[in-house]
């Protein structure tokens, strides 16, 4: 941990560990915000990160290519590798869960890989909505190709621009952000570090504002389980970061999901 703490990263990821823990128990707003100006700080440390901890890699997955011609036009879709296990989500009168519960509007179908587990908590590996009627063979398409998709070991800056959640809308010009712009646009948006306006004054308008639109629509009107994706996407983004540097340091992170003991809900 010697050159990480040399360029002031031990310190963060142990902020970054301290709130992600926070928020896998429950969801807490503040505690979310803090999590995002972590995030925050660490994206400035990108290249210093991978010129000082060489040793250090990180996994994304990559898109697989079926999906494009699949999902042509109006949806939201993300992958979360290896899942996202937690308790912080909305839970019905008799302790059940409702994938559907919160703000979903228009949506023709929303297809998502969750698992129940024994103890309360669920573990996210995916998430689509459609608002456009999808056949039954694209359908198991989708779900054959989200849980074979391939994964490369990359640099931190390279991870950070990896796609976060992709989508297709005529409301945007954009089909795609990634894990860095997500992570600057929800603390900036929600004041967890300096707000939009800052952006404006230092004549980034009409770069900042393409992608705060769709950050801001997605934390609006798209929720999964009664709390805003993004929640869980950003979640899944801390995790990601806090297994990489296991290597050097061993904070505790979520426990990995058999995905053969996964309960797949559609609707």
């Amino acid at each position: 941990m010697k050159n990480a703490m040399n360029i002031g990263i031990g310190d963060q990821i142990e902020r970054l560990n301290a709130q992600y823990q926070k928020c896998l128990s429950t969801y807490d707003k503040v505690a979310f915000l803090d999590l995002c100006t972590v995030l925050r700080v660490l994206t400035e440390y990108k290249n210093e990160i991978d010129k000082k901890c060489p040793e250090i890699s990180f996994e994304k997955l990559l898109y697989p290519k079926r999906l494009k011609k699949i999902l042509t036009r109006d949806y939201v879709y993300f992958n979360l590798l290896n899942g996202l296990t937690t308790s912080a989500f909305k839970k019905e009168p008799d302790g059940g869960i409702d994938i559907l519960a919160g703000r979903t509007v228009g949506c023709h179908g929303m297809f998502t890989d969750i698992q129940d587990n024994a103890d309360g908590s669920i573990t996210m590996f995916s998430y689509c909505i459609t608002y456009y009627d999808l056949s039954t063979s694209n359908i198991k398409k989708m779900d054959y190709d989200n849980k074979r998709g391939q994964v490369k070991k990359v640099k931190f800056s390279e991870y950070m621009q990896h796609p976060a959640i992709r989508f297709k809308s005529d409301k945007y010009s954009i089909t795609e952000i990634s894990q860095e712009q997500l992570i600057k646009r929800v603390a900036n948006e929600y004041h967890a570090t300096h707000n939009s306006s800052y952006f404006k004054r230092k004549g980034n308008k009409k770069k900042n504002n393409r992608y705060s639109l769709v950050v801001m629509d997605l934390m609006k009107n798209h929720e999964c389980l009664g709390l805003p994706v993004p929640y869980f996407v950003l979640l899944h983004t801390a995790q990601t970061i806090l297994e990489g540097f296991k290597k050097i340091q061993s904070p505790k992170v979520a426990t990995p999901i058999d995905k053969d003991k996964m309960l797949i809900t559609r609707f």
